[in-house]
Parts: C-alpha cells; sequence; structure tokens
C-alpha cells in the first residue's frame, strides 16, 4: 500500500488540493468538498486491488481540483478595487497548489497503469 509510488502521489496531491481549503470560508461548500475530497482519497489509497477503481476516483478528483483553480483565477483576474492585494496572493498560492495537485493526481494515474501493464506482462508469461 505505501510502497507504491503512486499512494505517495495521492497523498501529495490531496494535501496540495486540500490545505488552500482551510483558509477558504467564503463559501459554505468548503467543509463538504473537504470531507468528500478526504473519504475518495482513502477509498483511493486502500482499493489498490482495483487499479481501474483508484484510476476513476482519480479522474474524480481532477474534475474536483477544478472548482478551486476556477475560484482562484477568478480571485486573481479580480481587477476590483475593493480585492485586496494579500487575497489575491491567496488565490495565487491557491492557484499554484492546485495544479501542483493535478500534476500528482496525473502522475498517480500513470503510475497505476504502469502496474497494470506490468501485471498483464506478467499473466502473459505465466
Amino acid at each position: 500500500m505505501i510502497q507504491r509510488i503512486q499512494t505517495l502521489y495521492i497523498i501529495l496531491g490531496a494535501i496540495l488540493h486540500f490545505f488552500p481549503w482551510q483558509w477558504d470560508n467564503e463559501f459554505p461548500y468548503s467543509l463538504f468538498i473537504i470531507l468528500l475530497g478526504t473519504l475518495l482519497v482513502l477509498v483511493t489509497i486502500f482499493s489498490y486491488n482495483s487499479r481501474q477503481r483508484q484510476v476513476t476516483i482519480l479522474y474524480l478528483m481532477i474534475a474536483m481540483v477544478l472548482i478551486p483553480i476556477f475560484e482562484s483565477s477568478l480571485i486573481i483576474v479580480s481587477t476590483t478595487p475593493w480585492v485586496p492585494m494579500p487575497t489575491k496572493l491567496l488565490g495565487i498560492l491557491m492557484l499554484i497548489s492546485q495544479i501542483l495537485a493535478v500534476i500528482f493526481y496525473i502522475l498517480a494515474i500513470k503510475s497505476i497503469k504502469k502496474d497494470d501493464d506490468l501485471i498483464k506482462s506478467i499473466d502473459r508469461i505465466r
């Protein structure tokens, strides 16, 4: 379970995905997304026997990352004078962490597919 590199990618992606949400108190769905994402990460890590389920859940996690990416880009692009500069910097931090989370999720998917190909090649040799 923890020996597999994709587990580390999933954990790093989850940390980067949910880290900025602790500062986001404006949106009521923040807690719901954190709880749903945590549940999905745990299901993904502990369903190591079903690689296809892991890949499917990781694609769902990537779709969940699109919400804060959109939100962060709105904060950054906002040109209204009432948005203070620290808020824009926080938006940039959120955007960078979400993009890194997507990268880690994609690396996990590639590692899972590599494991799947390895298992199939071993089955072919037998």
